[in-house]
């Protein structure tokens, strides 16, 4: 078995991967992953108890990796861990659940599809790389695709692609105890709200306008600077004439008797009417502050309202942080056939920096999406005033090419300068000595 795995190692002198229980162990999981029969009453047995444990350790892995990542936050270790490491360990997990390594095609988690079915995916005409795409098509492009499969494999194909989750995910930031939410200013505790939304795959198919998530781009993003850029714009926009604006004719100076007496009694009606349009001016300015003064005792009026929903909001917002303590691990059931046990789905979400490569908050463990979940991330703005992109990413552990990403923009500004005098609290000499 060693000779058909090429990429195993097993001349590596390095502790603990020179050892026999190692060598045994990597054979195994890279046999799971290519997807390698074994012998039904020897290294079948062992690969099933190895592979049941595995999502538990990369659970542990994930977690050690990220308090790692916060000791070196606090200076409490030299190296800081890189990005990479902690989203590798996540990356291993659906690819132990589906057995199939990284660079394989997604399609090959649906039933009856092999590496010789690929090729009726890629088309002249179409190129399907994701389920996604798959979903979307009408149903007679999708059983053209699968015409050497008989219906009732096609049939199972349907009804497990039926089942695969489409998550819509929205993100919200705010300063939570601040006077204005919606400001960031600079080492203020901002909080990122993640609302997920769970849906089968089975509302894309043969809707072929459903937009596609933006999928992770470990990469990152280029710098595009945003200073300037619409100054061009602006002075072409500011030259051009509005088109409602008619264009004025050019008058001949030569003197015209006729014309100056025309000219005279039209400017005299002119004014008349300048003069009936400045009265009816007064008159809706008039009215616009009556109505201004109105609408000012609305507000007034509503502000008590206002008060209520906001600490109805906060309420909430404590009862789901309260509700976290207890949640559940009980989801949707995963197609993972090679997988030796049953399977939820579960999910990461995370926030970084990808220009930088380093975290930003724990990766949240989301155990109970069933149709709809609310994810409170918090972390700390930059110290520097300026405009910052972040990533929320989300990542499966059950299923390959899941995985998206959203960019959030913060404008961090300078903070209030802090209030030394307490007029309040001063008391005059004359009061005291009362």
């Amino acid at each position: 078995m060693i000779k058909q795995l090429p990429n195993l190692g097993e001349k590596n002198k390095e502790r603990p991967l020179c050892y026999l229980y190692s060598i045994k162990a990597r054979a195994i999981i890279h046999a799971h992953l290519s997807r390698i029969p074994l012998n039904q009453k020897t290294l079948e047995l062992d690969r099933q108890y190895i592979i049941r444990k595995c999502p538990y350790l990369i659970y542990e892995q994930v977690s050690c990796v990220n308090q790692l990542i916060m000791l070196a936050y606090a200076r409490r270790i030299m190296k800081l861990p890189r990005l990479q490491t902690i989203e590798n360990c996540m990356k291993l997990c659906p690819m132990i659940v589906q057995a199939l390594w990284e660079f394989k095609s997604p399609l090959l988690q649906l039933p009856y599809i092999g590496d010789d079915n690929l090729k009726y995916f890629n088309s002249k005409k179409r190129q399907i790389k994701s389920l996604e795409q798959f979903a979307q098509l009408k149903a007679d492009e999708r059983r053209n695709m699968l015409r050497d499969l008989g219906d009732d494999e096609y049939e199972n194909i349907m009804k497990v692609l039926a089942r695969m989750p489409v998550v819509d995910m929205q993100t919200q930031v705010e300063v939570m105890d601040d006077e204005n939410p919606k400001e960031v200013t600079a080492k203020a505790i901002v909080t990122v709200t993640v609302t997920l939304t769970r849906k089968d795959m089975s509302t894309l198919f043969g809707d072929e306008t459903a937009k596609i998530a933006t999928r992770i781009n470990e990469n990152g993003t280029e710098d595009t600077k945003e200073s300037g850029a619409g100054e061009p714009a602006n002075e072409a926009a500011a030259n051009k004439r509005p088109a409602w604006l008619k264009q004025q004719k050019k008058v001949d100076e030569s003197p015209n008797p006729a014309g100056d007496k025309k000219k005279e009694k039209s400017s005299k009606r002119e004014e008349k009417e300048d003069e009936d349009s400045d009265s009816e001016e007064d008159s809706v300015a008039g009215s616009d502050v009556e109505e201004d003064k109105s609408s000012d005792e609305d507000d007034r009026k509503s502000n008590p309202e206002d008060d209520d929903q906001e600490w109805e909001k906060f309420q909430k917002i404590h009862e789901r942080e309260k509700s976290l303590e207890g949640k559940s691990k009980s989801s949707h059931p995963v197609h993972c056939p090679y997988f030796p046990h049953d399977k939820q789905e579960y999910w990461w979400v995370y926030i970084c920096d990808r220009r930088s490569r380093t975290l930003l908050t724990h990766p949240y463990h989301v155990t109970s999406l069933v149709e709809k979940e609310a994810i409170h991330l918090k972390f700390t703005a930059p110290k520097w005033p300026g405009i910052y992109t972040f990533t929320v990413c989300l990542r499966s552990d059950s299923y390959l090419g899941f995985d998206q990403q959203k960019d959030i923009k913060l404008d961090v500004k300078e903070p209030p300068p802090e209030v030394t005098e307490h007029p309040q609290w001063e008391f005059e000499d004359s009061e005291e000595e009362a």
